[in-house]
């Protein structure tokens, strides 16, 4: 058994679900559920994980919280500050778990998203942690942190690598020397290393480009976090896809090292722009699937070249060959040219309103050029339009509503379905990405265009977020790799994804590519070849997610009737 120490000054604030007033801890659930949520990989993701969390598992663990209040709930347990730092509680636990807690604690120290200490990191704002004895440090970098993208200091590097991976930490030992060997070739072969900021694989490549005085770059969300072994932090104040989007457009070469649905679109943001995307054969996730599994359906740029290999200084060398026959590939953007990452709410433009008595419907239909779809697979897509056009999905009755319909600004099938669709009475809105003069939304037979002035490139990735975020229902059929990045920022949503499947392009495979990656999922999928089952099942998806609002709704309201 291992013990770790957790040290605390200051009050407890509310930053995560188990935590509400200073002072005060109250906890949800049973001792094994609570341990097992807060030190769970998923739960440091999905909430905000702070210091005060981190405490609460301590008290828990050390059975230090157990009276139960009135109506079975867990009662608040006071906790006094300590007037200067000082351990409160040691606690033993298994040393599978050490590990674990050691990373969260570092994280909570660098969260300036979850409200548990605010964006300051003063010497009064401190978590020190230690195996058996000893106090932790305070937390400090000498990273410089810019809030512009051509402020990177990349475009002195030819070869820029951004390291694309799990979250986690490696699972094998061979996994783990990959990740050393691209921080200490990048270093020594003079290349800057670009990573998203987060914890797991791409860290441990960073950690080894910066111990061999490599350039390191980070594209966090937000900076103030992970910004340990990087030189520079671009604080790209942005959600996951501006974060890619920024990462993706400053690298040149995606090195792909296991990875979920995140590292699947950090993948695919790399098709917008001439890129080699490095796999690393054998490590499992989205580095294996990509060549057999998901490149072969999503009509592949010419400019972007795919290798893998199972040794990573060969894989690497090889990348670095590969950039030198992509014409433009080293050429770091000129500024003009840099994706707009500030976020735009589509339906509170002043000339187009969203009205709440309509359900948006996003189409993602598109053809592919290498992999088309059949005559069969268009009569299915235009039955399925048919339907989208005359009944909406609203659950009780459809009677005087139609649905609201959004399409990318993408010419071919689906410029011809956005046609069919104002030609019907629907409403439709053309999201694009491009800069126009002005950006102002334009009507024009029918479909209003909203303009987000993002710019080419991953500019056009950065803008599938405005092209789902307010969607009931995505629906899916065909489609390429521009199809597929807007699917995996949807699968985060509330929404439901109806995915036809189809003989050609990316949505036959759809069912596929997300079972084998295994990630849980905001959005719930409906997948069927059959238009009309398609629609049934989507509506009947739409009706189970309403009633279940509903009765969240309702419970939430009594417990608060409970507590006053």
């Amino acid at each position: 058994m291992s013990c770790a120490r957790i040290y605390w000054e200051a009050d407890i604030r509310g930053g995560a679900r188990t935590l509400q007033d200073p002072g005060r801890i109250y906890v949800s659930g049973p001792i094994e559920w609570l341990a097992r949520r807060v030190l769970s990989e998923s739960a440091m993701r999905k909430s905000s994980v702070g210091i005060a969390t981190c405490l609460a598992v301590a008290l828990v663990a050390s059975g230090n919280v157990a009276a139960k209040g009135k109506k079975g709930r867990e009662a608040p347990s006071e906790v006094k500050t300590p007037p200067s730092l000082r351990p409160i509680h040691s606690i033993d636990i298994s040393s599978s778990r050490v590990e674990d807690l050691t990373r969260m604690l570092e994280k909570a120290k660098k969260d300036d998203e979850g409200k548990t200490f605010g964006r300051e990191y003063s010497s009064s704002y401190y978590l020190g942690h230690s195996y058996s004895s000893g106090y932790g440090s305070s937390y400090s970098s000498s990273a410089k942190v810019v809030t512009e993208p051509h402020e990177t200091g990349l475009e002195k590097y030819d070869v820029r690598i951004a390291v694309c991976g799990s979250s986690m930490e490696p699972s094998r030992d061979a996994i783990a020397e990959d990740l050393r060997n691209i921080g200490r070739l990048a270093a020594r072969k003079g290349f800057a290393l670009l990573t998203g900021g987060g914890d797991g694989h791409p860290r441990v490549a960073a950690k080894y480009a910066s111990l061999n005085s490599g350039m390191t770059v980070a594209f966090p969300q937000h900076a103030g976090r992970s910004q340990d072994y990087q030189k520079v932090v671009y604080d790209t104040q942005s959600t996951t896809i501006g974060r890619e989007s920024a990462l993706t457009q400053q690298g040149n070469i995606l090195a792909i090292v296991n990875g979920s649905t995140g590292t699947l679109g950090e993948l695919l943001g790399g098709m917008y722009s001439p890129h080699v995307i490095a796999l690393d054969k054998h490590s499992g996730g989205v580095a294996d699937l990509a060549m057999k599994g998901i490149i072969p359906y999503i009509d592949l740029p010419d400019y972007v070249h795919v290798i893998e290999h199972e040794n990573m200084e060969t894989l690497l060398t090889a990348a670095v060959v590969e950039l030198d026959k992509i014409p433009g590939a080293k050429k770091f953007p000129e500024r003009h040219e840099l994706a707009r990452l500030e976020h735009h709410d589509v339906f509170r433009s002043s000339a187009y309103k969203m009205r709440e008595e309509h359900s948006v419907v996003t189409l993602l239909v598109n053809d592919n050029k290498k992999n088309p779809l059949s005559k069969m697979d268009r009569k299915k897509v235009d039955r399925f339009a048919e339907l989208i056009n005359h009944f909406a999905f609203v659950g009780d009755s459809t009677a005087g509503i139609r649905n609201t319909v959004v399409v990318p600004d993408r010419d071919g099938l689906t410029a011809e379905l956005a046609k069919k669709a104002a030609a019907s009475g629907a409403y439709v809105v053309r999201v694009s990405h491009k800069k126009v003069a002005g950006q102002g939304p334009v009507k024009e037979d029918g479909i209003t265009t909203v303009y987000l002035g993002k710019g080419e490139a991953q500019g056009e990735f950065a803008a599938q977020r405005e092209l789902v975020e307010n969607a009931r229902v995505v629906f899916v059929a065909g489609g390429d790799f521009k199809t597929l990045s807007a699917v995996v920022h949807a699968l985060s949503e509330d929404t439901t994804i109806a995915v036809l499947e189809t003989e050609g392009g990316v949505s036959g495979h759809l069912k596929n590519i997300l079972t084998t990656l295994d990630k849980g999922t905001r959005a719930r999928l409906v997948y069927d070849d059959d238009p009309d089952r398609l629609f049934l099942e989507t509506r009947r998806s739409i009706e189970e997610r309403q009633k279940e609002a509903r009765r969240r709704a309702e419970e939430a309201a009594r417990r608060e009737r409970e507590r006053d």
